[in-house]
């Protein structure tokens, strides 16, 4: 199944005001997603019902979560 690429305008804006280190790492995290999907599909695994590689959510979860526990770090 391929993953289509589109624009979103919310997204575009916040990359104009946010730095350009943290939009290009931004951009680069989206492409391994993409990335991992593509190849999740090209080899037919896929363990949910959307038929996308599995634990794609707990992937971007605990990506929030080390985040947050960081933020919270460094406000101490």
């Amino acid at each position: 199944r391929w993953k289509t690429v589109y624009w979103n305008p919310f997204v575009l804006g916040l990359a104009f005001m946010m730095p350009v280190d943290m939009a290009l790492s931004m951009w680069v995290f989206n492409l391994f997603w993409k990335g991992q999907v593509m190849l999740s599909s090209h080899y037919g695994w896929s363990a949910s019902t959307k038929g996308d590689l599995p634990y794609l959510e707990e992937q971007s979860f605990g990506a929030y979560m080390g985040i947050a526990v960081i933020l919270l770090w460094l406000d101490r």
